[in-house]
């Protein structure tokens, strides 16, 4: 009996919290200078895994890119090729980023960086 009235209380503490969903009444969009802090390169490997029947079976860990800027103290990372072949070796510049601002009926905003020399990521 004791365990019902526990898993009961749990349950109304978690529906009392559920304040239900914001919705966005204002987006801005304007051009921020960033910065670029940090580059990441990782060619992957392809190795066999085992065998199967005397054929080697083969595992493809596929190579990794990321560009890391920096906006208002903020780090937003990039995890595109195309980007990464761009920016590669300009760790320390200042460049062209697209930051988003969406503000909420609570009175909330949220702001993001969403895209770099062109490469849009979404919010």
């Amino acid at each position: 009996m004791r365990k019902i009235g526990i898993v009961a209380a749990s349950l109304l503490i978690g529906l009392s919290t559920l304040t239900g969903c914001t919705k966005c009444i204002k987006e801005t969009t304007e051009p921020v200078k960033v910065k670029i802090v940090n580059e990441y390169y990782d060619p992957g490997t392809i190795r066999v895994a085992g065998y199967s029947d005397g054929r080697p079976i083969m595992k493809n860990k596929p190579a990794e890119y990321e560009i890391t800027v920096e906006y208002d103290g903020v780090d937003y990372s990039f995890n595109s090729e195309s980007v990464y072949r761009k920016y590669h070796g300009r760790v320390g510049e200042m460049i062209q980023g697209t930051l988003v601002t969406r503000e909420y009926d609570d009175g909330t905003s949220k702001s993001r960086i969403v895209s770099i020399g062109g490469q849009n990521y979404g919010f």
